[in-house]
């Protein structure tokens, strides 16, 4: 089960990703949207930075994961 934390990082992240969805989907440069939504610029490209992260480690972990499988 998880814990508190691991919950409110994962709704942390998903509120993050479906910002940057946003932010992508609209005709505003990253500066426009994130005056236009009270972002600061540096914590959203921090942000973007870190579901990289997140997506890169649950990558390897599959890979991991379906390697173990097969054989």
């Amino acid at each position: 089960m998880p814990t508190v934390k691991e919950v409110q990082r994962e709704l942390c992240r998903r509120e993050w990703a479906d910002r940057i969805a946003k932010c992508e989907s609209s005709n505003m440069s990253v500066r426009e949207w994130c005056a236009a939504n009270g972002v600061n610029v540096n914590t959203y490209y921090g942000r973007v930075a870190a579901l990289k992260k997140d997506t890169a480690k649950l990558k390897k972990r599959l890979r991991r994961i379906l390697f173990l499988w097969v054989q």
